[in-house]
């Protein structure tokens, strides 16, 4: 197949960042307590489950997460993503755990597992987002 020069999209970004690194984003995210591990995807930056609902809450849920079902993992996975400028904002607003050009690693408040269930609930078996309360 020919290679052309047409720019990725950041859905493209996203496929090659999954299937090279999956597992690992993955195994931070089981035991994420405290932390939104985001990933450069093109313009945007992507938070992944318990990242995912961090990033949610600290941009007061400006954009809604989606639903992914990645080969080999046994669960849906929520993705959050954010554009470039808001990440820069974040950065300069929340202690920042670990920086690179593709990762980034801001510290959060830990999570509270009944509020974070109760989020993936309403994105992943009530399809209507969050749940409030």
């Amino acid at each position: 197949m020919p290679r052309t020069n047409k720019p990725l999209n950041t859905l493209d970004y996203v496929s090659r960042l999954l299937a090279k690194s999956a597992r690992t984003i993955m195994r931070r995210e089981n035991a994420n307590e405290n932390r939104v591990h985001l990933y450069g995807v093109g313009h945007y930056w992507a938070a992944f489950d318990r990242s995912a609902y961090l990033l949610e809450q600290m941009t007061m849920n400006e954009s809604d997460a989606t639903v992914l079902h990645l080969k080999d993992y046994p669960f849906p996975v929520l993705m959050y993503c954010v554009r470039h400028e808001k990440v820069e904002d974040l950065c300069r607003r929340y202690l920042m755990a670990g920086q690179g050009m593709e990762y980034r690693q801001i510290m959060s408040h830990p999570i509270d597992t009944a509020s974070y269930n109760r989020w993936y609930r309403g994105y992943v078996i009530d399809g209507e987002g969050p749940v409030n309360g």
